[in-house]
């Protein structure tokens, strides 16, 4: 059985690579990329007591377009499941958001049908948008 695609591309590294850039300077700590590229996030900060690692998610509207942001359930259980602290960021064209996970979400299933990929659309998690802690940019 064929793996599947790899949707991630340059231009989101990038773009994730502007949202560590801001966290770095929020937390005034400098992050490290995962050893394993395909971790279930994407930054690592190291604070003294224990590491919280971060998974970076950029969109293309505004924060209060949608009530709640969406993720997949495999990939918050296993942000859950991390040995750290574990966040989730989501850039939004008009600010950047930060929630700690676990937290209070509503299971659904969703996900993306333009792709033609099945494996797509899955069980997900719907995290409130106003959970989220505007990160002072």
């Amino acid at each position: 059985m064929p793996g599947r695609p790899i949707y991630e591309s340059d231009a989101d590294r990038s773009n994730q690579a502007g949202v560590v850039a801001k966290l770095e300077r929020a937390f005034g700590l400098t992050a490290t990329a995962p050893q394993d590229r395909f971790a279930p996030y994407d930054a690592v900060f190291r604070f003294t007591h224990r590491p919280c690692v971060v998974e970076i998610k950029v969109r293309r509207n505004t924060r209060a377009r949608y009530d709640t942001y969406m993720l997949s359930e495999a990939k918050y259980n296993a942000l859950c499941a991390v040995e750290a602290n574990a966040l989730l960021a989501v850039q939004w064209t008009d600010q950047l958001g930060v929630v700690q996970l676990p937290v209070e979400h509503t299971v659904t299933t969703g996900g993306r049908f333009d792709r033609g990929d099945n494996r797509d659309v899955e069980r997900v998690v719907l995290i409130p948008t106003d959970a989220f802690i505007r990160v002072p940019e």
